[in-house]
């Protein structure tokens, strides 16, 4: 996504634990400064509907898109009509940077050392960020007409 910069480096691109730690510190500082409720409808009033991965079920990978099955639709009051729409209105699915499976990270990353401190961090606040994004974009797909 182009709203979390630096750009995107894989864990394999890393000389040392060092560099990593200081990529993944600053992209989460960066996020932790934005509010995803404003970032989601600026979004929405762009007509830009997305949601964002939550889960890396299957073959998700760096360079794979992710799913629909991958986010987080919270369906307790919503009716199967409206539950199967998403897919139809709102069919993309992006993922942050450096947001791709622990394995895929730990078999690259196992070069460095095994902590893995601000990449965990990092994750703890995309996951917070795209939960709330997605219950945010949920009720625009809801409403927008097909």
């Amino acid at each position: 996504m182009s709203m979390v910069a630096p750009p995107e480096q894989l864990p394999w691109a890393f000389r040392s634990q060092a560099e990593q730690d200081v990529y993944y510190a600053k992209a989460a500082n960066q996020l932790k400064r934005r509010s995803c409720l404003l970032d989601a409808e600026l979004a929405i009033h762009q007509g830009n509907y997305y949601f964002l991965a939550m889960s890396f079920e299957g073959n998700f990978g760096p360079n794979k898109p992710p799913k629909m099955e991958q986010t987080l639709i919270d369906s307790s009051d919503l009716s199967s009509e409206e539950v199967n729409s998403f897919p139809k209105k709102c069919p993309v699915v992006k993922r942050f940077e450096g947001m791709y499976p622990a394995e895929l990270y730990a078999k690259y990353a196992s070069r460095l050392e095994s902590d893995t401190g601000n990449w965990l961090v990092y994750h703890n606040i995309v996951m917070n960020y795209s939960r709330a994004w997605n219950k945010v974009m949920q009720r625009a797909c809801i409403k927008k007409p097909q």
